[in-house]
């Protein structure tokens, strides 16, 4: 992509245009010639998209192209930890309909064997909200995940019951 500064904005082009000004077939201008004529390149930088962004766009002298300022994302552990918890709702309502069909399918007293995998849910669900709670640093919060092995082995203990 080409970047050139018009009109004191910044112009995002695709591709260059087949012509410009007095330039025939410029869409095959070499480098030079499309520099002369203020169109360079734009560079995404590396960032780390879990902690920054990408800014505005601003010409980079030295390199002589176009790039984007990366900015870092201020975050709030209690608004992390809500995410999490978001997240670990949706695992939980799938568990929830699990369970539901389970105990639909089967008569009181229940089988010992989903017994227990209910008991592994709910324990997997209060270690987890507890893990989630005892989170004290924002480091803690975006490094925190759920195991989708865990979710899944979870999720295997009913199989055999629905």
């Amino acid at each position: 992509m080409k970047v050139r500064k018009e009109n004191g904005q910044i112009k995002k082009y695709s591709q260059l245009p087949k012509t410009w000004k007095n330039h025939l077939n410029f869409i095959h201008a070499d480098e030079e010639l499309q520099k002369q004529e203020g169109f360079y390149d734009l560079i995404i930088p590396e960032y780390n998209k879990k902690r920054q962004y990408l800014g505005d766009i601003y010409f980079d002298e030295e390199n002589e192209i176009f790039t984007y300022l990366i900015n870092d994302i201020v975050f709030n552990l209690d608004d992390l930890k809500k995410d999490i918890m978001l997240k670990f709702d949706v695992i939980l309502n799938d568990f929830a309909v699990i369970i539901a069909r389970c105990k639909f399918i089967h008569d009181e007293p229940l089988p010992e064997g989903l017994q227990i995998a209910i008991s592994i849910a709910k324990q997997t669900r209060v270690n987890t909200i507890n893990a989630i709670n005892n989170l004290n640093t924002i480091e803690e919060a975006l490094n925190f995940k759920i195991r989708e092995d865990d979710v899944e082995y979870i999720k295997s203990l009913f199989k055999p019951y629905m």
